[in-house]
């Protein structure tokens, strides 16, 4: 799936979305919200990021209570929810009232993506997380939420807001479990 511009309302309930190439979900451009329904929605790539937000862009994942569950799992380096693989600049992340279950995937070589935020090669916008229940899984020396780690790329990320939301974050080897420049 791939959304280039405007402001879609896209509605996941009971979806299953995997790929082998490139990201599942690919956000280049607009400010779209993912509206999620049910417990069984799983997006995932094997050799890229699980749901992609590009510079520019603006994605919001939603739902109706934190009853509404989303698994994000990535390969090869690339962020559960976060930049895309290429040393692309990534855009800004919004959750709010829904459960997120997002990991990011090792590469060769010590090269990772954080569960929510940059890939081992691409930089995240901010990211802002309310009322939401969280579990992040970061990669090879990568954050939960935060930066990924590439050893021949500077990944980066803005600002992460975590407002009244239960979250669990957990770094691969030699990383923190949430890191940023900036944290609230």
């Amino acid at each position: 799936m791939r959304v280039t511009g405007g402001s879609p309302n896209i509605y996941l309930e009971d979806a299953e979305i995997s790929v082998s190439s490139g990201p599942a979900i690919n956000i280049e451009g607009g400010n779209p919200t993912i509206h999620v329904r049910g417990e069984g929605n799983t997006v995932a790539s094997t050799d890229n990021t699980g749901i992609a937000v590009s510079g520019g862009a603006t994605l919001t994942i939603e739902g109706r209570s934190t009853a509404d569950m989303l698994t994000a799992t990535a390969g090869n380096g690339g962020a559960g929810i976060g930049s895309p693989l290429g040393g692309t600049v990534g855009g800004n992340i919004t959750i709010g009232n829904v459960a997120i279950h997002a990991t990011g995937g090792s590469g060769n070589s010590a090269f990772g993506g954080a569960g929510i935020g940059s890939s081992g090669s691409g930089t995240c916008g901010d990211v802002t997380i309310t009322d939401a229940v969280i579990m992040a899984n970061g990669g090879d020396y990568s954050s939960g939420i935060g930066m990924g780690y590439g050893n021949t790329s500077q990944p980066s990320i803005g600002k992460i807001t975590i407002t009244n939301s239960d979250v669990t974050a957990k770094a691969g080897r030699y990383a923190s479990a949430i890191y940023a420049d900036g944290y609230e």
